[in-house]
């Protein structure tokens, strides 16, 4: 212990200044470097959210196209683009908007069908709403004597589809002007 203190005592000239740099160095790293790096992760898990909501929102289109309602299934959304369908229907529609209806690739220029059904940031599926409109007539005889109800349910004419880490949605239950609208755009 003793030849602890001398050395202490002999370089301490050299030792404080040496552990106020090393705990700068690592107040620095925590205080600016660490944040900053969170902070690009989350804008990178952001922005591949958005483009992988935007693929759905393509392939949702091409799906309404082809069947004439929405998917309301991720997996049965995803086994369509992986049929390669959806692009030769897309490409059929006259008047489309190719900035808002058009598949986005990954940087290596690939789509991944797969990568479509899951959130960036924890992993999640995306879900896919579907609205449902039920009508209740009744039937009345010529005479006015009631016969039966007839009950007519729509389902599929709406979607929303929810990232489950927050970082957007497309489409709409409720209107139709929003029906394929982003909540980011």
């Amino acid at each position: 212990m003793e030849q602890v203190k001398k050395f202490y005592r002999d370089y301490q000239s050299f030792i404080n200044p040496g552990l106020i740099i090393i705990l700068g160095l690592f107040l620095l790293k925590v205080a600016y470097f660490d944040p900053l790096q969170l902070t690009q992760l989350e804008e990178s898990n952001k922005k591949e959210a958005r483009n992988r909501l935007h693929n759905l929102r393509t392939a949702q289109r091409a799906y309404v196209e082809k069947y004439g309602h929405f998917a309301g299934n991720i997996d049965e959304l995803i086994n369509f683009v992986k049929t390669a369908e959806a692009g030769i229907i897309l490409g059929g529609i006259k008047g489309l908007d190719s900035s808002l209806f058009s598949f986005r690739t990954d940087n290596e220029g690939v789509l991944r069908a797969d990568s479509l059904k899951y959130s960036t940031k924890i992993h999640q599926p995306f879900a896919i709403l579907l609205d449902s409109v039920r009508v209740i007539d009744s039937v009345f005889s010529e005479k006015g004597k009631f016969i039966r109800v007839d009950t007519s349910i729509t389902r599929g004419t709406r979607f929303k589809i929810v990232d489950p880490s927050g970082y957007g949605s497309i489409g709409n239950l409720y209107f139709d002007a929003l029906k394929y609208s982003a909540s980011w755009e």
